[in-house]
């Protein structure tokens, strides 16, 4: 159920439902090249709308659209053009004060839908914050990145060539999701630029050469292998993969 388009009186029969679950989707402002800004919050959107048909027991929140940092070698930089983030402890913050929110109309079982890579640590703060400040409630918290619920043999057929999830920003998985989600925008990678990033197993902050930054599109894997089909074969397996979480844990 959306929230969004619920009266009062929806909202209150909703509370007597068996273990009523609170979703809480979240993405993030973020310069994504050729694809939107917003990137990760119309994913975000779109994932939880399609759960909620699924599960009768799910609320859904508004998107959450302001995520953390971005991060040079995962998502091209906070230095990059079009990207708006917030310092990490007003993220914790906010969805600790959401949470609470929600605590105080008698809920107990939250997910949080994160479609934002550097996000995930915060979320897992937060989550930590609650059970240190609330560990006598019966709370249920659970993290969800989409991107970590691929089953192997998809990821397989998608990415023949292997997937990492930290370098894949604005690459084929993103960019064949929003292809399948928005055909409208006419999606193009034609002479798209891949940001030199370090993709090495530490993160590197080199301040000269950020601050000398030529390439403005945080492209960090080559999308030019990206297709509607193969968003749609993405898109078919982790919401399968996220009802079964949601049926299963809850």
């Amino acid at each position: 159920m959306n929230i969004l388009l619920s009266n009062i009186n929806t909202y209150l029969h909703f509370k007597q439902q068996k273990n009523p679950i609170i979703l809480i989707p979240i993405g993030c402002i973020e310069n994504h090249g050729h694809l939107p800004l917003g990137t990760d919050s119309l994913i975000a959107k779109k994932i939880s709308e399609e759960i909620t048909k699924h599960n009768s027991n799910v609320i859904l929140t508004p998107v959450i659209n302001y995520g953390c940092h971005s991060l040079p070698d995962s998502g091209g930089g906070f230095h990059m053009p079009g990207t708006i983030c917030m310092e990490n402890i007003l993220f914790i913050q906010h969805l600790e004060k959401v949470v609470e929110e929600y605590m105080s109309e008698g809920f107990s079982n939250f997910v949080f839908l994160n479609c934002h890579f550097e996000n995930s640590p915060a979320i897992l703060d937060t989550i930590t914050r609650l059970y240190k400040q609330h560990n006598d409630k019966k709370l249920k918290l659970a993290q969800i990145c989409y991107w970590d619920l691929s089953s192997q043999n998809v990821l397989d057929k998608v990415f023949p060539k292997g997937f990492d999830p930290k370098i894949e920003h604005a690459g084929i998985s993103e960019t064949s999701i929003i292809m399948y989600l928005f055909p409208e925008l006419n999606i193009d990678c034609k002479n798209v630029k891949i940001k030199s990033s370090n993709q090495h197993k530490f993160d590197l902050f080199d301040f000269e050469k950020m601050n000398n930054e030529i390439c403005i599109a945080s492209v960090l894997a080559d999308p030019t292998e990206s297709s509607a089909v193969k968003g749609k074969i993405l898109w078919d397996d982790f919401i399968s993969n996220i009802n079964k979480i949601i049926a299963t844990t809850f």
